[in-house]
């Protein structure tokens, strides 16, 4: 179950939004038709608050490996 705080990962590319399958966020609420979730660089620069739906957010697991990707973000 996912729940506020968890850290998430994208398994689908949302280019509308400027992201792509893998990048990481952190759920800052968590609805019953989905979950409101934050993405920020490395750097701490909010990319934004994005509502998803369950099949486009997967659990941080144990052994999953973040990867870093330039953002287009100055």
């Amino acid at each position: 179950m996912i729940r506020g705080l968890d850290r998430v990962a994208l398994p689908v590319d949302k280019p509308e939004l400027g992201l792509r399958a893998g990048d990481m966020g952190t759920v800052v609420h968590a609805r019953g038709e989905g979950y409101e979730v934050g993405f920020v660089t490395l750097t701490g620069h909010t990319l934004g608050a994005f509502t998803l739906t369950p099949e486009e957010v997967r659990p941080g697991e144990e052994g999953h490996l973040p990867h870093v990707r330039k953002s287009g973000v100055a």
